[in-house]
């Protein structure tokens, strides 16, 4: 995850992207899991 000084967002944003950021890698291997 890029510094939030790089990317200029304040901590709440930098904790949803974070959130957000997990939460598209966890749906991008649920297809995996499933076959």
């Amino acid at each position: 995850i890029v510094p939030s000084r790089i990317t200029a967002v304040s901590t709440k944003k930098q904790r949803i992207l974070d959130r957000a950021i997990k939460r598209a890698r966890f749906l991008g291997l649920l297809p995996y899991v499933i076959k």
